[in-house]
């Protein structure tokens, strides 16, 4: 998608293997971007492979990866920032529970400064 809006990349992207369909052995990785990272796209450029992308085809692996992007600005800069954080936790939730219907097994990549306790109380949505 070439727009110049922010929020024209924000949601769910998502890049599946050639044999993903086929296999029986399919997994999902979900990728989220951290509270303080580079703005723009940051598990690569769209112009190349990301390096989960390129790990996944060393792997030999099956998969579907989702990546998921939000305005870190509404978080970083909110007056209650764990509600904001929730809120968009809540967001991500919601989609990959419409988008994962056949519940295969989800491993979850994050850099957004939760704690293990935030992700273990999220996880159980999955």
């Amino acid at each position: 998608m070439d727009n110049d809006s922010p929020s024209a990349d924000l949601g769910l992207s998502i890049d599946t293997t050639e044999e993903y369909e086929a296999s029986e052995k399919k997994f999902d990785i979900v990728a989220i971007h951290g509270l303080v990272g580079p703005g723009g796209k940051p598990w690569g450029s769209s112009k190349t492979n990301t390096w989960i992308q390129g790990l996944a085809a060393q792997m030999n692996w099956e998969v579907r990866i989702i990546q998921y992007a939000y305005d870190a600005t509404k978080i970083t800069e909110a007056t209650y920032p764990e509600e904001a954080i929730s809120s968009e936790a809540s967001t991500l939730l919601q989609k990959l529970s419409e988008l994962r219907t056949d519940q295969q097994t989800v491993s979850i990549l994050e850099n957004s400064g939760l704690n293990d306790n935030q992700l273990r109380d999220s996880s159980r949505y999955l």
